[in-house]
């Protein structure tokens, strides 16, 4: 698949870095809290993408409803890069959240619920 990274302080998302990220082919994370508003969009490598949300507003232990699902799985289906290259993690495990979280998104995503 390739390599991913996860940046968490701003100067991550200043002009130009982006391009440095496509440069040595690693995708940018898109998380969730994000650190600034860039770091909710994936970016770097365009041959995929990769999100990971970790719970919001308290980080790992919170749930997401099925509205903040619904437009998770928007932006990932907006996105131009081919379906079988886009990975969605949830990290909100210590509240015990990741599982149902994973499947409702997958339904939503999937158009079983939408």
């Amino acid at each position: 698949m390739g390599v991913a990274c996860e940046p968490r302080h701003p100067s991550w998302f200043e002009d130009g870095v982006d391009g440095l990220w496509r440069r040595h082919r690693v995708a940018r994370v898109a998380a969730d809290p994000a650190c600034c508003p860039a770091a909710a969009e994936p970016g770097g490598d365009p041959r995929w993408r990769y999100w990971r949300w970790h719970g919001s507003p308290r980080i790992y232990y919170s749930d997401y409803d099925n509205e903040a699902l619904r437009a998770l799985a928007v932006q990932v289906q907006a996105s131009t890069t081919p379906p079988e290259r886009r990975i969605v993690i949830f990290d909100n495990t210590a509240g015990g959240h990741a599982a149902g979280n994973a499947a409702r998104f997958q339904d939503l995503a999937g158009g079983r619920h939408a």
